[in-house]
């Protein structure tokens, strides 16, 4: 079981990578109408299937270059609750907040407050690249969705129309 827990990160990331190429696949064989948009029902799928592709590379190469611990090296135990630990707790909790504020705060708000907790928990002493990170990148992931794609992201206490 322990060689299992020790790939499992290359297991997920070829799982990654297959299902990537499954739905890039799946993807060139959707239909364009005739008369479409110049960018055509192919290009978001695309760009998912490109991402996962990459993350699922970078995932692979990150497991082959992995430095085994080497004796006597401390890492973060698993506590004795089914190999849950205190940081995937705390990550949990955080993301089950999110969830629940989500609506009423908005995405920008919601996402920037979470970034920036988690942030600080995770990377604690980096005050200035945790703040400059955690207002940026929902204002670039608003600007990449609500306006290049068209989704519409919930406005939350920033509703001013």
């Amino acid at each position: 079981m322990s060689r299992l827990i020790d790939n499992s990160r290359l297991y997920i990331s070829a799982f990654g990578f297959v299902a990537a190429v499954t739905y890039g696949a799946a993807a060139s064989r959707l239909s364009i109408p005739a008369f479409s948009d110049p960018i055509g029902p192919r290009l978001f799928p695309y760009m998912v299937a490109t991402g996962l592709l990459i993350a699922s590379l970078c995932l692979i190469v990150e497991h082959l270059n992995m430095r085994r611990p080497a004796r006597g090296e401390v890492h973060e135990q698993a506590e004795e609750n089914g190999g849950i630990t205190k940081v995937s707790l705390i990550a949990l909790a955080m993301l089950a907040v999110y969830y629940l504020v989500f609506e009423y705060l908005g995405f920008l708000v919601a996402s920037a407050l979470f970034l920036l907790a988690f942030l600080s928990y995770s990377s604690r002493g980096k005050w200035m690249t945790n703040i400059i990170v955690a207002l940026l990148f929902p204002i670039a992931a608003y600007l990449l969705l609500d306006t290049l794609f068209g989704a519409r992201l919930p406005a939350g206490i920033l509703d001013f129309g």
